[in-house]
């Protein structure tokens, strides 16, 4: 493990993942990153800073890396119950499960590190929960469960299920662990003969300060409970400075990240035409497998890729 990021590594993750942190955070959140092995810029850890605080936020993909890097996680049990208490490995009904229990079994340890959650009291009125319970109630569940199994290694990094009671978890890691869904294309529907067009209703623009203000009540005193019960990191945190647009050498340092190789990076180049946001972001969903791909299609004298 390397003592400190390169220079080209911070400017990458500070104005790409982590934008906005005072110096001391982002010494603290690098430092995290390091002793942790969580790398940000493939979205397994998160600086998110809400009320003037900052914590440092992984999701159910994060704790399984955590407890694997110690070569001592010996598997888990999931374990759904319905109201009468009747327990099942797989949930078939089309009502939710009323409580999640879930063992985590760890080499050396003489008994299970055990965790329940009640769906009650552990859902939320989003599409996510709405759609997926058994899905959600058992990711709450197993971050619980780790947490206990492997607090040496997970301490001082909270848990996106945990701190989105609040909603203080990074958007990104709430989908981690769920089936992907592709948005519905809109209906459009035509107009009756003769009737006029009507424009739609304009929404009405709220300033982004007063916007965020109004969504956050109480949000330094939530944070500061939640890092007391989950052992996250909080900590003082500057204004927001504004987003700066990633470039070429963003763009390089991530690909050279990925081990993409440097004629594989001059023909990603000429085929994004400058549009480093969307040439990091496709790289960066890129496989094992597609990156030797790609450096195999970009090798020298081979012909040029048409749909990377």
């Amino acid at each position: 493990m390397t003592d400190s990021w390169s220079d080209k590594q911070k400017k990458l993750v500070f104005n790409t993942v982590a934008i906005g942190l005072s110096p001391a955070d982002q010494a603290l959140f690098e430092a995290v990153c390091l002793s942790s092995g969580l790398d940000p810029l493939r979205k397994e850890v998160y600086a998110v800073v809400r009320g003037g605080k900052m914590s440092i936020q992984t999701g159910i993909d994060g704790y399984l890396k955590l407890a694997n890097q110690t070569k001592e996680l010996n598997g888990m049990e999931v374990l759904f119950f319905d109201e009468n208490g009747s327990e099942s490995e797989v949930w078939v009904k089309k009502t939710p499960p009323a409580a999640c229990l879930v063992r985590v079994y760890r080499k050396g340890a003489a008994y299970p590190f055990t965790a329940s959650c009640r769906f009650e009291a552990y859902s939320q009125n989003n599409n996510m929960w709405r759609k997926f319970p058994e899905t959600m109630l058992a990711k709450a569940t197993t971050t619980l469960a780790l947490r206990r199994g492997f607090a040496d290694v997970i301490s001082g990094i909270a848990s996106s299920d945990e701190l989105s009671q609040a909603g203080l978890a990074a958007p990104e890691l709430l989908t981690q662990g769920t089936p992907e869904e592709r948005p519905l294309a809109p209906t459009i529907t035509a107009p009756k003969p003769g009737t006029p067009s009507k424009r739609p209703p304009i929404a009405k623009k709220v300033p982004a300060a007063a916007a965020a203000k109004a969504s956050e009540p109480n949000i330094d005193a939530a944070a500061e409970s939640l890092a007391k019960s989950t052992g996250g990191t909080v900590v003082n945190a500057s204004i927001n400075e504004k987003p700066k647009t990633p470039g070429r050498d963003d763009l390089q340092a991530v690909a050279e990240e990925c081990g993409l190789t440097a004629s594989a990076i001059e023909g990603i180049l000429g085929l994004i035409r400058n549009d480093f946001a969307s040439g990091i972001a496709t790289i960066q969903q890129k496989s094992v497998d597609e990156i030797a791909a790609l450096n195999k299609r970009f090798a020298p004298a081979s012909a040029s890729l048409e749909n990377w």
